[in-house]
C-alpha cells in the first residue's frame, strides 16, 4: 500500500497550512515543522483528516485513488462477513 506523501502533497489536499491544520486538529506551526517526507504515522493522519473532510478527488489526484477503493472494498467485506 501505498506510504509515502511530501510535506507539500499533503497541504496540497486542504490548500494551505492553515487549513491543513485545522483539519488535522493541530497548529500551524506544527505543520510548518513537518520534515520534508512524512513518516508513515504522519501520511496516516492526513488520509484520514481527507477522508474525513470529503477531500477524496484530491486523494485520487496524489494517486491514492486505487487505495481508497480497496479500503473500502475491504470494509464493506467485512461489514457482510459479520
Amino acid at each position: 500500500m501505498k506510504t509515502q506523501m511530501t510535506k507539500q502533497q499533503a497541504i496540497g489536499i486542504w490548500g494551505n497550512g492553515q487549513r491543513t491544520a485545522i483539519a488535522l486538529g493541530i497548529t500551524r506551526q506544527s505543520v510548518s515543522a513537518w520534515p520534508h517526507e512524512l513518516p508513515a504515522w504522519q501520511v496516516d493522519r492526513v488520509v484520514g483528516a481527507a477522508l474525513r473532510t470529503g477531500r477524496i478527488e484530491e486523494l485520487r489526484a496524489l494517486g491514492w485513488g486505487n487505495h481508497i477503493a480497496a479500503l473500502f472494498s475491504d470494509h464493506n467485506q467485512n461489514l457482510t462477513a459479520a
